[in-house]
Formats: structure tokens, sequence, C-alpha cells
């Protein structure tokens, strides 16, 4: 909680909760994992990046590979339809939010009783650092990688 505190959130104006005890959270993921193909994860570059870069780990489980579908029901279950959306992702998770709207986009041609919120006009942000500017992830010791840690 301190350090949510240090980082600036609001109280008064932030709900913090853990995302495990919100079953609704894991539900959706599920529902999204069956509408989304393989190939289309397969395609995500941190993922090849990955599979190229590490090679003392077996990455071939659904856990690495669908990590952008867990991804996209944090974004669709919080958001709202009308409510500009900025999702605060590094620029190596942009391709994620992408795969994102095209999951929603199959979700809702598949159930169109249950239309999730459109995130055709979600937009991303880099990431806030500690004085509140928004700073790109990059890879100094390996430019041009796409897969690297946020400083």
């Amino acid at each position: 909680m301190i350090d949510y505190l240090a980082a600036g959130l609001d109280p008064q104006k932030s709900i913090i909760f853990l995302q495990s005890q919100v079953p609704e959270h894991a539900e959706l993921h599920l529902l999204l994992s069956m509408v989304t193909p393989l190939g289309w994860l397969e395609r995500v570059p941190t993922y090849k990046e990955a599979l190229e870069n590490v090679k003392d780990k077996d990455l071939h489980t659904y856990g690495f590979l669908g990590y952008p579908v867990l991804q996209t029901a944090d974004i669709v279950i919080y958001s709202k339809e009308g409510t500009p959306l900025v999702v605060p992702v590094g620029e190596d998770q942009v391709s994620h939010v992408e795969l994102s709207r095209e999951i929603v986009r199959r979700f809702n041609l598949a159930y169109a009783e249950l239309q999730l919120p459109d995130l055709q006009d979600a937009t991303w942000s880099g990431l806030i650092t500690e004085v509140g500017i928004f700073k790109r992830t990059n890879c100094e010791e390996s430019p041009g990688r796409r897969l690297c840690k946020s400083h």
C-alpha cells in the first residue's frame, strides 16, 4: 500500500483491490481465450522474440503465450463505453493493445448479446516515471530489441 501512495495514487480517488479476488476477471479471460486464435498469439512480437532469446526455460505454455488475452481482460473489465481509455503500457506492449482490439472485435461478433466496450479508440501511454513524465521503455543494452525491462 505504501508503494501505491508513494507513486501518487490518491485513496480518495482510487480503488485499490486484489485482482485475484475478482472472479469475473478470470471468467472474462477464459471467455476471451475461447475466441482467440492461437495464430494471433504466436505472431505477437514479444512472444517471438522471447522464444528466440530465452533458451533456459520452456516458453511453450499457454500461461506465457496467453498473456495478451489476460491483458485484454485487464483492459476490458475496467473500461466503460463512452469513456476515454488510456492503457498505461510500455512501448514493447503496444502490439498487445492492438491485439486486444482484435480480440474484443471478434468476441463482439461471436456474442452480439454480450457486447464488450469497443477498444478502437483506446490509446496507449508510456510509463509514468517518478516525476510524472511519460517515458518510453527502451533497451540501452540491446538497441532495437522489443522485449526489455522498463526503467
